[in-house]
């Protein structure tokens, strides 16, 4: 048996042509059967990516939701924040009328006008109000504001003292 250097340094050494013939062309059911499972893999590996890709989908779908629906919710929020807006204002208004009517009350109550509703008069002499008999002699000419208008009165007598009548 001869050996050539070729034999040597080969990978495979086959007796004869037809079995190296064999060992160089592989076998054609392998490799389908290699092709099948490689197809296999690549189908499921695309539709696994394809459902994480319609989940993602999904997902942004829920995120954006169309505008009007979007515009919709934002009006309905302005409608109600004007509505407690308003609220808010009557409220206050309210608190404020009630506020006003008091200091009305507390004003009718020091008002010389309640005063002279009241009966009594505002007794002046030269545009001074007059306060103590001191401030007036008799035959002077007073006027005496009263509720509904003015009097001219003359100063017949004067009294000192608390001896009144009233």
């Amino acid at each position: 048996t001869d050996f050539t250097i070729s034999d040597f340094v080969a990978d495979v050494r086959a007796p004869t042509p037809s079995v190296a013939a064999e060992l160089v062309v592989p076998n054609v059911l392998e490799w389908l059967n290699v092709l099948g499972n490689l197809k296999r893999r690549l189908i499921g590996s695309m539709q696994n990516k394809l459902q994480r890709i319609n989940l993602l989908v999904l997902n942004l779908k829920k995120q954006l939701r169309h505008p009007r629906y979007y515009l919709a919710e934002r009006m309905q929020r302005l409608d109600e924040f004007q509505h407690r807006l308003h609220l808010a204002m009557q409220h206050q208004l309210s608190r404020w009328q009630q506020r006003l009517s008091k200091i009305g009350v507390a004003l009718d109550m020091v008002s010389p006008l309640a005063t002279l509703e009241r009966g009594y008069a505002v007794i002046s002499k030269d545009d001074k109000v007059i306060k103590r008999t001191a401030d007036v002699v008799v035959g002077d000419k007073v006027r005496a504001r009263l509720v509904d208008g003015e009097i001219s009165c003359q100063v017949l007598t004067t009294c000192n003292g608390k001896s009144s009548k009233f």
